[in-house]
């Protein structure tokens, strides 16, 4: 669809893209709803509520503004963002040359969890590194979009994952490495160390240099745990690597690995992997 028949503020050699997405699309884990490049005016102006799937943006030129969730954030050239379209939410034009943008709406099982990596907390803009190389894999991605069929549906599936990871990889936050590397690494080689012992939280977080809330979302966005779950799942990953390799009895290995009881150990063990340590062992017995 032309630019003539989408909007007010849209200039004249816009695109606009409709899509259907099918029983078969839609059980895909992304899925395209609509999508476009746009350049409009200063006078271009959006304001929804209430409706569904997640709407991401790309500037080429100029400068748009987002206000979702109580957050106001601009995306200038080279950036983008990604909103939840169930909150109420408005973008525009804030800039007198007007503002080009390219932007895909989007949905399916497997967005709220990349969404939810790269906005822990509220949304922002993403600087993008190789903007020229984002921007291509957008128009591809909104060229083929009235392609139909599986292999077409599995590779729109797959460019959305592409371009959400590589919304995530350009985040700062989202780099275990960052300003306090030095404390997660810290914290890493804490319970390496100590997690055959009965250690708390105050244990763990003990030399961070920093407010323990503020650590804990840190650590949280670097690593995908709270300390004290990254503690859980250490003892549980060293854990499945004595039920597979020694005769030492499912007690036995509970207490290594610093639970407090055997009752303990296969209840985190169940919660975390789905299956008992017996069971766990005698299947790997059996591969």
């Amino acid at each position: 669809m032309r630019s003539e028949t989408i909007g007010t503020g849209v200039k004249p050699g816009s695109v606009f893209e409709i899509t259907t997405a099918g029983a078969q699309e839609m059980s895909m884990p992304f899925y395209i709803k609509n999508a476009g490049v746009f350049m409009t005016t200063a006078e271009y102006s959006i304001d929804r509520n209430g409706n569904t799937g997640y709407l991401l943006f790309y500037t080429s030129r100029g400068i748009g503004t987002i206000i979702t969730d109580s957050t106001r954030i601009s995306i200038p050239d080279g950036y983008a963002a990604v909103i939840d379209c169930s909150k109420p939410h408005k973008y525009y034009c804030d800039c007198p040359d007007g503002w080009d943008f390219s932007w895909i709406s989007f949905n399916g099982c497997g967005v709220k969890p990349l969404f939810d990596m790269l906005y822990p907390d509220k949304a922002f803009t993403v600087n993008i590194r190789d903007a020229s190389a984002f921007e291509t894999l957008l128009r591809e991605l909104i060229g083929m979009i009235d392609c139909s069929g599986v292999a077409s549906y599995a590779d729109r599936a797959i460019r959305i994952h592409t371009i959400m990871h590589l919304l995530i990889s350009n985040t700062t936050h989202c780099s275990a490495e960052g300003k306090h590397d030095s404390a997660v690494r810290s914290v890493k080689k804490y319970v390496a160390e100590h997690y055959g012992e009965q250690i708390i939280l105050d244990d763990i977080l003990k030399d961070i240099p920093i407010s323990r809330y503020h650590f804990i979302r840190l650590f949280h966005n670097a690593t995908g745990f709270t300390p004290y779950s990254f503690l859980t799942a250490y003892r549980i990953t060293i854990a499945k690597k004595l039920l597979c390799t020694t005769d030492m009895s499912i007690s036995e290995i509970g207490t290594v690995c610093g639970f407090l009881d055997t009752s303990q150990f296969i209840r985190r063990f169940k919660k975390l992997t789905d299956s008992t340590p017996l069971k766990y062992r005698t299947e790997f017995k059996t591969m």
